[in-house]
């Protein structure tokens, strides 16, 4: 079954069940954002062997679950997934070493690689007045890389992988007009070589109805790491727009 429709049948179960969660202590926030990507990345198994790759435009979305509260103590939670692939070729300008392969100069080489981040944010809000909110917490981040290159032409093909978990100081700063709708937010989130920063404005759709909903549109900018110690070196910076929507139960 597609994302888009789990993602949508999901949404529909839970505005069946809007009437009693909104009974409860918790607020039950689900969400998708949806961009283009073209990041150029370098990838290799050596830092003087590394091939730059340039892919096509590929559209790809994060999907996110979160659980909000007034209880003390307790902080809120949100899990959220995101996937990026792309694919591309070269032409070698030397020989090039990849998952014990080695392509020989002017070899036409077509490479797909696929980056994968599954997110758990613990977070606590440090202000929350009708203007301005402001959260604190950590994001640790499970990210996985697999990279399949082949020789065009050829039979020659190779692959490498490699997964690791990386935290991250979370920041994020919301406010908004009361009564218009209207609200801008930026949120940062910083490892050792990887972050995720995210700003934008947004509308929210609430007239006292169950569920209210937010649409975002923003800027995004992404950095993906793995270093030699990993197995595999690899870096993506991304820098672009998204379109998003949160529905609150």
């Amino acid at each position: 079954m597609k994302p888009l429709l789990k993602f949508a049948l999901f949404v529909g179960m839970l505005f069946w069940v809007s009437p009693l969660l909104a009974k409860g202590p918790f607020t039950f926030t689900i969400g998708a954002d949806q961009w283009k990507q073209d990041a150029p990345a370098t990838y290799g198994v050596a830092n003087d062997n590394l091939l730059a790759f340039s892919g096509q435009s590929e559209t790809n979305r994060q999907y996110e679950l979160s659980i909000t509260h007034k209880l003390p103590i307790l902080p809120n939670v949100r899990l959220s997934s995101s996937s990026n692939e792309q694919t591309g070729t070269n032409t070698l300008a030397q020989t090039y070493v990849l998952g014990g392969e080695a392509y020989s100069v002017a070899s036409q080489l077509s490479s797909v690689h696929k980056t994968k981040a599954f997110d758990l944010l613990l977070s606590y809000p440090v202000f929350d007045v009708s203007i301005l909110k402001m959260d604190l917490g950590l994001l640790t981040r499970y990210q996985e890389l697999d990279i399949a290159t082949s020789k065009v032409g050829d039979t020659q093909q190779s692959q490498v992988d490699s997964d690791k978990i990386v935290p991250m100081v979370h920041v994020n700063i919301q406010s908004g007009v009361p009564l218009l709708g209207f609200f801008v937010f930026a949120e940062f989130n910083k490892g050792d070589s990887n972050h995720l920063y995210q700003s934008g404005i947004g509308y929210t759709f609430d007239n006292n109805l169950i569920p209210d909903v937010d649409l975002k549109l923003g800027y995004r900018k992404e950095s993906v790491d793995f270093s030699l110690s990993d197995g595999v070196i690899f870096n993506q910076d991304l820098d672009t727009t998204f379109a998003g929507m949160r529905i609150r139960f």
